[in-house]
C-alpha cells in the first residue's frame, strides 16, 4: 500500500511533510534487474484501470501478479 501511495501520489505516508514549503521526502528506488517487471507491472496496472468496470481484473488476480514478482 505504502508503494502504491508513494506512486500515485508523489508523498511518502511514512514521511508527513511539517508544512506546505516542506519538500516531498522520497526513498530511493531499488534497480530491478528483472527485464519483464516494467512490462509485467504495466500490464497489471493497465488491466485496474480500464475505463469499462466489467473489463477490469479482479483484485485477487492483481494481488497475485503483484505477489509473483516477488
Amino acid at each position: 500500500g505504502l508503494v502504491l501511495a508513494e506512486l500515485f501520489t508523489g508523498v511518502n505516508p511514512l514521511h508527513p511533510a511539517t508544512d506546505l514549503h516542506s519538500p516531498i521526502e522520497l526513498d530511493e528506488l531499488a534497480y530491478i534487474a528483472a527485464p519483464n517487471y516494467g512490462r509485467r507491472i504495466r500490464e497489471t496496472l493497465k488491466s485496474m484501470l480500464d475505463i469499462d468496470y466489467r473489463s477490469r481484473i479482479s483484485i485477487d488476480l492483481a494481488i497475485d501478479r503483484f505477489t509473483g514478482m516477488m
